[in-house]
């Protein structure tokens, strides 16, 4: 019965994972439509977050989380790019 407990909550916290930000993005499309400022706010503040943590992880951290100096490795960046693509070709198909 426990084990069934766990399993049960593992595969919760993953959805509420998988549905953070895309799926708030998709819900509020299909409510208000793509031109609604309730779609377009979450996309405008994940931009400016991005854009922080790339500015803070470069110029302000003492010990960032990704080192950007491995980026002009090009073994690195065209593997990141890689990962990033089969990921969305990934999700693509499953949904």
């Amino acid at each position: 019965m426990e084990s069934t407990t766990k399993f049960m909550l593992k595969h919760f916290s993953n959805a509420i994972i998988e549905m953070d930000v895309p799926g708030l993005i998709i819900i509020l499309n299909i409510a208000y439509g793509w031109g609604s400022p309730y779609a377009i706010a979450p996309l405008a503040i994940g931009v400016v977050a991005l854009a922080f943590f790339v500015y803070y992880e470069s110029h302000l951290a003492t010990s960032p989380v990704v080192p950007f100096k491995l980026f002009k490795s090009r073994n690195f960046s065209s593997l990141c790019y890689r990962r990033t693509i089969l990921l969305y070709f990934e999700r693509c198909i499953l949904f």
